[in-house]
C-alpha cells in the first residue's frame, strides 16, 4: 500500500507530492533505491559528490526561493561556493 504523506521538511512542491510505501523498513528502502538506480529505464539518477555544489548553485540561480527551504549547512555552502570561496 502506498500512502500520501506530505512532508514539511521538504521543498513545498516536493513535500506536498510525497508518497511512502507503508511498512517499508530502512533496509528495504535502500534495496529499493539500489534497484531503481540499477534500472536502465529509471527517471532518477545518482549525483556525484563533486557535482553537488555546482548543481546546487545552478538550481538556486534558476529558483532563488529554493534557498529558503535548504536545511543544515547547505545555504552557507552554496553562498561560499557562489562567491568563489
Amino acid at each position: 500500500m502506498v500512502a500520501h504523506v506530505p512532508r514539511q521538511d521538504l521543498e513545498p512542491r516536493l513535500g506536498e507530492r510525497h508518497y511512502e510505501i507503508v511498512g517499508l523498513t530502512p533496509e528495504l528502502t535502500l534495496r529499493l533505491a539500489a534497484e531503481i538506480l540499477a534500472d536502465d529505464g529509471r527517471l532518477v539518477g545518482r549525483v556525484e559528490k563533486v557535482d553537488l555544489i555546482p548543481l546546487g548553485i545552478e538550481l538556486c540561480r534558476r529558483d532563488p526561493g529554493l534557498k529558503n527551504h535548504l536545511a543544515g549547512p547547505w545555504p552557507a555552502l552554496l553562498d561560499v561556493a557562489a562567491a568563489g570561496g
